[in-house]
């Protein structure tokens, strides 16, 4: 594990502000802490060759990694780097949305030539050093574009202008992360304990590892705020003070399906060996 990130709750008061900005909103919150903590994380998992492109990817919809990518995106560009958000979930794009931001044109039309870099680069007011590069016009083939040469052009263009670039993929339901895995410096691959069952969460690691790719490690996402604990004053999701289970059937509400006995789930990385245990329901 890399990262526990609280489960976020949305301000009643204020009901326009995305999840997606929530640590520029909340910069004292034990949330944006987290996101502090997993930033430090990812330097120190990198240290010979420091990180600068990486893909945030999970093992299907619904657990976050949009959220994950833009809040990591922004505790990046907060801590000097020189940081670029990009859409590249060119299925289900939300990068626009957490930033309210136009999808008109962005990645997919600078990979086909149609726009430069520097035509579909946005910024966002509220963080200095911060850019962002919208899905763009949702094409018919996703996966033969992030796989074209044209695209590895644009990573090398964007490696030159930038000190950290973030990629929010497409989950691993279908090939776009793999693809893109071979064109970054590592992936952070995002779960939710207690949602995400263990062999749905454990194959798609093992093909990236098959593959070749660097998998920096797993986030654990939107953790109940009644597992956390304090330290110093600030709230932190621990891997020692809290243990999850993960159940090999589906966790959904009122399920009339009895879950089979709690097992453990090991999950590999590139750069250590690492046993999620525990990994099940939460209440």
């Amino acid at each position: 594990m890399i990262g526990f990130i609280g489960e976020l709750k949305q301000n009643p008061k204020k009901s326009m502000d995305s999840l997606g900005v929530y640590v520029a909103k909340n910069p004292r919150s034990p949330v944006a802490e987290a996101f502090r903590s997993l930033r430090t994380n990812l330097e120190y998992s990198s240290v010979d060759k420091p990180l600068q492109a990486i893909v945030i990817t999970s093992s299907g919809e619904s657990e976050g990694k949009s959220t994950v990518a833009t809040n990591l995106a922004i505790v990046e560009a907060q801590s000097g780097k020189k940081t670029v958000i990009i859409d590249a979930d060119m299925r289900r794009p939300k990068v626009h949305i957490h930033f309210n931001k136009p999808n008109r044109m962005g990645l997919s039309d600078v990979v086909t030539g149609k726009m430069s870099i520097d035509d579909v680069l946005k910024t966002y007011d509220q963080i200095d050093n911060l850019y962002i590069i919208t899905c763009g016009t949702i094409p018919p083939n996703p996966a033969e574009l992030l796989g074209s040469e044209r695209m590895s052009q644009t990573l090398q263009e964007l490696r030159k202008r930038f000190d950290m670039i973030i990629i929010d993929s497409a989950p691993m339901v279908v090939s776009d992360a793999q693809i893109l895995s071979s064109k970054v410096d590592g992936v952070v691959y995002v779960i939710i304990p207690g949602q995400t069952r263990a062999l749905t969460a454990k194959r798609p690691l093992e093909e990236l590892e098959r593959i070749g790719s660097k998998v920096m490690g797993v986030v654990a996402n939107k953790i109940p705020r009644n597992r956390d604990y304090y330290y110093g004053g600030y709230n932190y999701y621990s891997p020692y003070n809290n243990h999850y289970s993960y159940s090999n059937e589906s966790t959904a509400p009122n399920s009339e399906v009895e879950p089979e006995p709690k097992q453990s789930a090991t999950f590999s990385s590139g750069f250590e060996k690492y046993q999620v245990k525990d990994l099940g329901k939460q209440k």
